[in-house]
């Protein structure tokens, strides 16, 4: 496990957003209709970010953003975009109307 953190990775401030979600348990799905994207295009962010950081799946390429300090669980990394409101509602807790909109509603 030798060079596992590598603070020289650079991502972008999507990509970031992508991984935040990613390290909080979301899927491609989710995430897409959170940001207001495509699935395959999350997916692309995906396997850019693992290949920026030499990871073999998901789970690793999380690992490798904190111990890399690009990421901080417990709080988003990148400043005010994600709120508690957020990231830590129980999957389904999100009236009908609104389901998928709960990301724009806080965050414009």
């Amino acid at each position: 496990m030798s060079n596992l953190a590598d603070p020289e990775v650079s991502v972008t401030t999507r990509e970031l957003e992508i991984l935040e979600l990613v390290a909080f348990g979301y899927s491609a799905k989710e995430i897409a209709a959170r940001l207001g994207i495509a699935p395959r295009t999350v997916e692309g962010h995906i396997d850019i970010i693992r290949f920026k950081f030499r990871a073999r799946n998901r789970a690793h390429m999380v690992t490798k953003a904190v111990i890399g300090g690009q990421l901080s669980l417990g709080q988003p990394a990148s400043g005010q975009r994600l709120c508690a409101e957020c990231l830590f509602k129980p999957d389904g807790a999100v009236e009908p109307e609104f389901e998928g909109l709960e990301f724009m509603r806080h965050h414009r």
